[in-house]
């Protein structure tokens, strides 16, 4: 006969085994956890440094094309500055290959004036002075985070003359 004495240590130590089972459960799940959260946390500083740096280069496309820009020819922009893998971007700096800007070709607007008039430059004789609007779009991306950020832009030049006088 089995007595009761033998029959609860063997209850127990198979109590013992399931609780540390548990046990090892309960600290793997919190390890994931604390782990996951971790790596989220560094992706979302990723991507909002990324953004930043498309936004960056936006403003920087910005400027090169304010001062590239000629109506006649268009903007012209340096060839060598190309970023490599995105066709029709270029490079902000040399030392960040992965964060690029690109533009459309800038064109007079399909509605609405693309002529303003500048207070101080009218003649007399009929002769209006103004500014002309082109718009385009500069898109600045950051390849390593996915980033990208397009701004629509109104570029003025002149002053140019509106009137049909002729001189």
């Amino acid at each position: 006969m089995i007595s009761l004495k033998a029959l609860r240590i063997g209850n127990e130590r198979g109590y013992i085994f399931i609780m540390a089972l548990l046990a090892m459960l309960i600290m793997a799940s919190l390890g994931i956890l604390i782990f996951d959260l971790t790596t989220k946390d560094v992706r979302t500083t990723i991507k909002l440094v990324g953004e930043k740096k498309a936004v960056s280069a936006a403003e920087n496309g910005m400027q090169t094309l304010l001062q590239a820009f000629n109506p006649q020819v268009g903007a012209v922009v340096d060839p060598d500055n190309a970023c490599p893998g995105l066709g029709g971007y270029y490079q902000v700096s040399l030392n960040d290959a992965a964060t690029c800007y690109s533009f459309t070709a800038p064109s007079t607007p399909t509605s609405g004036s693309s002529f303003f008039p500048m207070g101080g430059y009218s003649i007399s004789g009929g002769q209006q002075w103004g500014l002309i609007r082109y718009n385009t779009t500069i898109t600045g991306t950051n390849t390593n985070s996915m980033s990208k950020m397009a701004v629509d832009v109104g570029i003025g030049n002149g002053p140019s003359e509106s009137s049909t006088t002729y001189r």
